[in-house]
């Protein structure tokens, strides 16, 4: 018995499997994971190594190779490629193609385990392994000053400095790690604090002191080590040395030298130094945002998201939290923007409603097509096929893990298509079928029997 046949013989085993089937579709396109992209792993991880000023040669010897020879020595590593150049050293590792995606992690681990086994020919040179090549900012927030409600600009008293925008995004990043399907939130822009150390050329000129000593000077007086412990009676008591500098004062107070005349220490104020906090000049990086108001300095916190998370609902998460924050907490002042840059979930949405408009289409054109050749019944019937194939495939498709993204979306307009075709095709064997005198029932069993292997591909 055919597949056709036996669907108009027992009409209620497939009426109700064809229910389940549909309460089933329609529950996980509910509950689907989506995405823009499919997840995919990345097999590739980079050790980038920076030594500034080192000719590519000698940067070679030293670094590359070493690692090279030390990441080498690892099972599992398909090949090893370097690129040295002037102060730079990249070295990417590709592991086997059978190695499985649950064990990637693991490799990455063993990689920077043998990275740290190799000396460095300079203590300040630390090696860098960044295996997140696969990672995608799914939202990207720009935190920026805007002038007061009223005021045409910012004054200049109210102006907040790089640390003052820092703060504010420091507090967006903690609350948005703290949302359910969030995986890693980095703030980008920030201008880096520095310490100064200033003077006139004329007064450095008579100061028996170079820029080595002074920096000898600062770094012996600049002691970060561990105290120890001492046992007592009463316990266990940890020493903590104070003498790490945390303050411009007790920089200005580094004793460089003695007065033979008075015997007492000079201090680095006391030698016309000038000790000044203030930020890298010229800055690393340089974010600004612009709006209609115009275009200010800002800061950039963006998030990538968990596996088998739902874009749609982590963005909406986020974009609520953002404004809770601002609107009814007051964490956030009222002359702080909070623009969207990126916004991944929108392309998301609009994808899947183009496809949800290509069935409805679909339906339509069925509809149309169909009854100019068999009528308005056979065509109701027909145009019903297709919600129940697509939903049906939404149901079966989650046993295999697959979530809604532009290739998954893509294969189900392909099938759409094949739908669509097939059903033009039925209607016109059975169109046929009725001009040589069969019956409607028989021209339907014969015209769905001829293509029913095609529908059940499509």
């Amino acid at each position: 018995m055919s597949v056709a046949g036996f669907a108009l013989r027992y009409r209620t085993i497939v009426v109700t499997a064809v229910a389940v089937l549909m309460l089933w579709g329609l529950f996980s396109y509910n509950n689907m994971p989506r995405r823009e992209d499919p997840e995919y792993t990345v097999r590739t991880c980079q050790v980038l190594t920076n030594w500034p000023g080192t000719p590519t040669e000698k940067v070679e010897e030293l670094v590359t190779a070493p690692l090279e020879e030390e990441i080498n020595s690892l099972d599992g590593i398909r090949w090893v490629r370097s690129e040295t150049t002037v102060g730079r050293s990249a070295i990417y590792v590709e592991l086997d193609r059978p190695t499985p995606g649950n064990k990637v992690e693991q490799m990455w681990d063993k990689v920077r385990s043998r990275v740290d086994r190799v000396p460095m020919p300079d203590p300040s040179l630390e090696p860098v392994v960044i295996d997140d090549f696969g990672d995608t900012n799914i939202l990207v927030f720009a935190l920026y000053q805007t002038p007061l409600p009223g005021d045409d600009a910012i004054r200049p008293e109210n102006r907040y400095s790089p640390r003052d925008l820092e703060i504010f995004a420091d507090r967006l990043k903690n609350d948005l790690k703290l949302l359910p399907g969030v995986a890693k939130v980095d703030i980008a822009g920030i201008q880096r604090e520095a310490i100064y150390l200033e003077t006139d050329l004329g007064r450095w000129t008579y100061l028996s002191l170079t820029t080595s000593e002074l920096t000898k000077l600062i770094s012996e007086r600049n002691v970060i080590e561990t105290g120890g412990s001492i046992d007592v009676d009463v316990g266990h008591v940890t020493v903590k040395p104070s003498g790490d500098i945390d303050a411009v004062d007790q920089l200005s107070s580094i004793v460089v030298g003695g007065s033979d005349s008075m015997r007492a220490p000079v201090y680095l104020r006391d030698l016309g130094i000038d000790v000044v906090r203030s930020y890298e000049d010229p800055p690393s990086v340089i974010t600004r945002y612009g709006d209609a108001g115009g275009t200010y300095p800002c800061l950039l916190v963006a998030f990538t998201m968990k596996k088998g998370a739902n874009i749609v609902d982590v963005c909406a998460d986020a974009l609520a939290l953002a404004g809770h924050l601002q609107k009814e907490l007051k964490v956030f002042p009222p002359d702080l923007g909070l623009g969207i840059i990126s916004d991944q979930s929108e392309n998301v949405t609009r994808k899947i409603n183009d496809f949800v408009a290509n069935v409805v289409g679909a339906i339509v054109i069925v509809i149309a097509v169909v009854f100019l050749m068999v009528g308005l019944r056979s065509s109701i019937v027909m145009a019903a096929n297709i919600p129940i194939v697509i939903i049906g495939s939404l149901a079966i498709v989650t046993l295999f893990g697959v979530q809604l993204e532009q290739i998954s979306l893509a294969a189900m307009i392909i099938a759409l298509g094949m739908l669509v075709d097939n059903a033009v095709q039925i209607a016109d064997q059975t169109r046929s079928l009725l001009s040589e005198g069969k019956t409607r029932f028989e021209a339907a069993l014969q015209g769905a029997n001829r293509l029913s292997f095609p529908m059940l591909i499509a």
